[in-house]
């Protein structure tokens, strides 16, 4: 599954597109993200294993602002074992992200940005576990900092960013629904 991500994920970085009529530009491509995540409940802490989600993103840019839209889709497996001891089976974890994002380039390094989050998990147990489906559903605003540099004249720049997230969350496991936050701080690093 490790290897079958990182193929998928090099082929991907390989496809983009960009128009551009000055002062205007449009950037269309698919983002990659390999990643391991965790969170927390009332039930106990759920870390995944690596997994991989990708999707299409969409960018438009005018002088030094610029607008932005991302939705990303993928499955992270979860082992069991961080939920109930001695168990060596995986649960199946969905994960949607998406993303609406505004930003204003203060010179041509850094900048501001900010948006609005949407993540949907579903976590799917296998037959015979004691635990129960869920679902987590998080959206709100989110805003920080950005920064990229070009990579010489290749057309691809590395870029970071560091935010914070002020989500409101609703989880459901079987029958039983809650809500709370999820804030705090997200970075990102990678080459576009």
């Amino acid at each position: 599954m490790r290897l079958q991500s990182v193929i998928v994920t090099v082929c991907i970085m390989l496809v983009g597109v960009t128009a551009q009529a000055e002062p205007l530009k449009l950037s269309v491509g698919v983002k990659p993200w390999l990643a391991e995540w965790r969170t927390s409940s009332p039930d106990g802490t759920f870390r995944s294993r690596v997994g991989a989600i990708y999707g299409p993103v969409a960018i438009l840019r005018y002088g030094s602002f610029f607008a932005g839209a991302t939705y990303l889709r993928g499955a992270f497996p979860v082992p069991l074992s961080s939920l109930t001891v001695g168990s060596t089976q995986d649960a199946d974890t969905m994960r949607i992200d998406t993303d609406l994002t505004v930003g204003y380039y203060l010179n041509p390094y850094f900048g501001l940005v900010g948006g609005y989050k949407y993540i949907d998990f579903t976590i799917s147990f296998p037959p015979g576990s004691p635990a129960q489906e869920q679902t987590q559903r998080m959206e709100g605003p989110f805003g920080g900092i950005l920064a990229s540099y070009p990579l010489g004249r290749t057309g691809f720049a590395t870029y970071g960013t560091f935010t914070y997230s002020g989500l409101t969350r609703r989880s459901k496991v079987g029958t039983i629904e809650s809500q709370g936050d999820f804030q705090g701080p997200s970075v990102e690093v990678g080459l576009a």
